[in-house]
């Protein structure tokens, strides 16, 4: 209190009451001041109210403008995105070229399925473009080269395989295994391995029909009639056999399949005729040729390879004997009538009387086989 009454005094004193006098009343009216110039600001905010409808407008705007959802019904078959597509083959397209030329020369109005390429979609309805430009040649296309990765014959190549084989579960592995080796044993066989095919990448082996085979192998001549299988390296397969104590599987892997090259030549053909004399044997009693091949194979001695035998001559034996008795009937009794040579009528001559000798042989070895199995 003392401070504020020595302040007053000397105010006083010093004429300067009035200067503060009006500090005091600034001091008071300012905050009157800003008070009365904020008064406009409900103003403002009460505008708002009439503005907010834009937002309510912008947002049915935005409704309006949400895009339908499309159909997501599909019709027919979906195909998996994840799959990669096979690619297609340069015979096919080649093919497919020789048709679309045939069809553009002739002016047929034909719509064919298989002149398209498989796989590029449904065929188009209208008549080909106009624009298209057929290929330069028109004719029949040439059969198809063989495949460039096939590694090329050589005087000097020796093929070998490993397997395991043996009961399911009691499998033991066998390398180096030579041609005509009859499995599971030389006295109950009911397999035996013929030897590499052209190419070097499959294995063959003759089936006993008295096993039915299941597995990754491709049969010969069919699934249902499995005279032959063609296995791959990595392949399994089983085979079930009917025993007197009852049926038993085997189970064959066939591990690799591996080429070399001998010192010489005569290195590689001595190679080359190591056989299985027990399974010379086997093929022997079949009516099989054990050097030559058996129906639609041929052991090659240049290349120690199986080569593919025409399709004529992979008739089965059950059908062989009725399919030439057939043709003997039909055979003119004068060669000169027929146009034919006299030698060329003894030769068919003398292969009808051998497939007929043959399939004899095997229907006697498969009756055996089945009677030797009886009894065990």
């Amino acid at each position: 209190m003392g401070f504020l009454r020595n302040v007053v005094t000397d105010l006083v004193e010093k004429r300067l009451w009035p200067v503060a006098l009006l500090l005091v009343l600034a001091l008071a009216a300012v905050p009157v001041l800003l008070g009365r110039g904020a008064e406009p600001e409900p103003a403002a905010s009460a505008a708002l109210p009439a503005a907010t409808p834009a937002p309510a407008t912008a947002r049915a705007q935005i409704a309006v403008d949400v895009p339908v959802p499309a159909n997501r019904e599909r019709k027919g078959k979906l195909r998996d995105p994840f799959k990669q597509r096979k690619a297609k083959a340069a015979p096919a397209a080649t093919a497919a070229s020789s048709a679309i030329t045939a069809k553009a020369a002739s002016g047929a109005d034909d719509a064919d399925a298989g002149s398209f390429p498989a796989g590029s979609g449904a065929a188009p309805s209208g008549p080909m473009p106009s624009d298209v430009t057929p290929p330069a040649s028109s004719g029949p296309s040439a059969p198809a080269a063989p495949d460039a990765d096939a590694p090329k014959a050589d005087a000097k190549d020796l093929y070998r395989i490993s397997l395991r084989f043996g009961r399911t579960g009691k499998l033991r592995t066998r390398r180096d295994l030579a041609r005509l080796t009859p499995l599971p044993t030389v006295d109950n066989p009911f397999f035996v391995f013929l030897g590499v095919l052209e190419g070097g990448k499959r294995a063959v082996f003759l089936v006993s029909t008295d096993a039915k085979a299941t597995g990754d192998g491709v049969c010969k001549p069919s699934r249902t009639s499995c005279q032959t299988i063609e296995l791959r390296v990595g392949d399994t397969e089983y085979f079930d056999v009917e025993r007197a104590s009852g049926p038993v599987q085997y189970q064959l892997d066939l591990v690799s399949i591996t080429k070399e090259e001998a010192g010489s030549t005569s290195e590689a053909v001595a190679a080359r005729a190591r056989a299985s004399k027990d399974g010379a044997e086997v093929l022997e009693a079949a009516g099989a040729d054990a050097l030559g091949g058996i129906d639609g194979y041929r052991f090659s001695r240049r290349t120690g390879l199986l080569e593919r035998t025409p399709v004529a001559s992979r008739a089965s034996a059950d059908d062989a004997a009725g399919q030439d008795e057939a043709d003997a009937a039909e055979t003119p009794a004068d060669p000169a009538a027929a146009g034919e040579p006299a030698v060329a009528q003894a030769a068919t001559a003398d292969r009808a009387q051998d497939k007929r000798l043959r399939a004899a042989v095997r229907a006697v070895v498969r009756g055996v086989g089945r009677a030797l199995s009886a009894v065990r």
